[in-house]
């Protein structure tokens, strides 16, 4: 029992010297996991700021007492590289503690998850609260956030439904079933859980879907359930789909294009499946066609589209101080046409002009994305073909620094004809560039 307070004693001492933001020697430490504990603390307080200043009170009145009194800095569990940040959030939250840290008194016998939870039911609930629900105060980022005042009102004995910001697409049936969703979920994977119970989900949709990336989107409540819904109500859907189908949803809403995404929850989910599939393979394509090696083929494999997510939302700044460009001129087989050259700022725009000039510049997408290299494409629009018609001609590459034009191709690397050459001269001209080739 001594040496059990001499340590719990000697920890309290060391976290109240962290938390004032004076100098503590790690080497003194030999509970490895006290020290890696001390260790995260002393980067939230090693510099005096706003935030910091503001905690630094609860703080002190906070951890050196749990320090003492807990298993939680003193041995390895599951939540040890989270709890500190967990326990700062703890005290941005410190005018709802509804009892003081002094007052807690856990059992040493009990494990330090169990302690967590008992920790956080003695300063914030009034009634009881559902175990997923203590996950909302490992989130990472801001500290304010509508997830943990859900915890706040849920142990103050009101309904989730009532919760500020809670989501109207999430039924009150929703929220019944997911507050009896499976502890080891967190805040968000239970709310899904609860919408899929509340459809009769089956169980291998339901884990497809919490394994999902667009589980924490709810930001987009009416668009996700309408297509959880979907999914739910067709027996024959393959649950092994709906990963190929909500991240390709997923990038859309990223990209505010709502009406694109209803229209395609509009469809008969065969033919959205079958979009989403030609959507991410199409890519896919795109890549191997320049080169781009993948370990995995199957569009259903989450790895290999979160690659192909990745070439397909690469994008990058345009150059500096060069105009669009466009002018209507007779090609040289007669046809009246309107010519642009405009820039590639997209990975996906880069493959795909890859494609269909059969040549490299796919594999140009680093240069352009750290400012090393710019790449334009000329572009004929025929004005006697159907309107929108675009045949790419050359592939223009420039070098933003010196503002030289320094490589031009057509399709198979052929070199530029002379109309083509004036195009490049008339567009250069404009911009201030000059042509190195």
């Amino acid at each position: 029992m001594t040496s059990r307070a001499f340590r719990a004693g000697s920890d309290a001492s060391v976290f109240a010297t962290i938390i004032a933001g004076k100098p503590w020697t790690a080497s003194a430490i030999r509970n490895p996991y006290f020290r890696r504990a001390c260790r995260a603390l002393n980067r939230t307080f090693r510099l005096s700021n706003p935030l910091a200043d503001l905690f630094r009170p609860w703080c002190q009145s906070l951890l050196p007492i749990i320090a003492e009194r807990s298993r939680l800095f003193s041995e390895p569990h599951p939540l040890q590289n989270q709890i500190v940040p967990a326990l700062v959030r703890l005290c941005g939250y410190s005018r709802s503690w509804l009892y003081d840290p002094e007052d807690w008194h856990p059992s040493p016998d009990d494990d330090p998850v169990t302690q967590w939870r008992g920790l956080l039911r003695h300063l914030f609930a009034e009634w009881p609260i559902p175990q997923f629900l203590d996950s909302v105060w490992l989130l990472p980022g801001c500290i304010l956030i509508p997830e943990r005042r859900w915890y706040l009102h849920v142990g103050k004995g009101k309904s989730l439904r009532t919760a500020e910001k809670m989501p109207q697409a999430i039924t009150r049936r929703a929220l019944h079933h997911a507050m009896q969703a499976p502890e080891h979920l967190d805040i968000h994977q239970a709310l899904r859980w609860g919408q899929l119970h509340s459809w009769s989900a089956s169980a291998d949709l339901v884990a497809e879907v919490l394994q999902s990336r667009m589980v924490k989107d709810l930001g987009h409540g009416e668009e996700w359930s309408r297509l959880l819904e979907k999914v739910s109500a067709d027996p024959a859907f393959d649950p092994r789909d709906f990963g190929m189908i909500s991240d390709l949803i997923r990038e859309l809403l990223a990209r505010s294009r709502t009406n694109h995404v209803n229209i395609l929850l509009n469809l008969p989910l065969s033919e959205l499946r079958d979009h989403c599939h030609r959507h991410w393979k199409k890519i896919y394509d795109y890549a191997r066609a320049c080169g781009i090696p993948f370990r995995h083929a199957d569009m259903r494999h989450a790895g290999l589209r979160a690659e192909l997510n990745h070439i397909g939302t690469a994008r990058w700044s345009p150059m500096d101080e060069v105009a669009s460009f466009e002018i209507l001129r007779v090609s040289p087989a007669g046809t009246p046409s309107r010519w642009t050259i405009s820039e590639q700022c997209s990975h996906v725009r880069l493959l795909t002009e890859a494609a269909y000039m059969r040549h490299c510049v796919g594999r140009y997408w680093r240069r352009c994305s750290k400012g090393n290299s710019a790449v334009f494409s000329l572009s004929q629009y025929p004005l006697e073909m159907e309107p929108g018609r675009m045949i790419p001609r050359l592939t223009i590459e420039v070098h933003p620094a010196t503002r030289r034009v320094v490589q031009v191709r057509g399709r198979w690397n052929r070199p530029p004809d002379p109309f083509e050459r004036n195009l490049i001269r008339i567009w250069a001209e404009r911009n201030q560039l000059k042509v190195a080739v």
